[in-house]
């Protein structure tokens, strides 16, 4: 078995962001809520042509010059591979928390459910 890692190889990073509020219905009482977006910037995966004989470690999409990924997307006219691009890895993460919180004065604490969606 041969492997290769692809040049240039970029490490996996997430972007993440998230926006909330918290109110205060009455004194000692407020409750929140926060939304959650995360996403996958690079993705580091592996692959192969010719079902595992050889495999590369690379960034999919990532469509440089001298990347696998270029390589996929023109095909192998010595080998009669066609051009497939493998296309951009896409991992998401959202979510809606909903939450009261405690006052430290007390040891009432409230947890509510969280919506998520992958």
């Amino acid at each position: 078995m041969r492997h290769h890692r692809d040049p240039g190889l970029k490490p996996q990073s997430i972007g993440e962001g998230s926006v909330g509020f918290e109110y205060e219905i009455a004194k000692d009482l407020a409750i929140g809520s926060r939304a959650i977006y995360r996403h996958m910037r690079n993705v580091i995966e592996d692959g192969s042509f010719d079902d595992g004989d050889t495999y590369f470690i690379f960034n999919p999409g990532r469509n440089e010059p001298g990347t696998t990924e270029r390589s996929a997307c023109q095909g192998d006219v010595t080998t009669g591979r066609q051009g497939r691009c493998f296309g951009r890895a896409q991992r998401f993460y959202r979510a809606i928390e909903f939450r009261r919180p405690s006052d430290l004065r007390t040891t009432i604490s409230l947890s509510l459910p969280t919506y998520s969606r992958v």
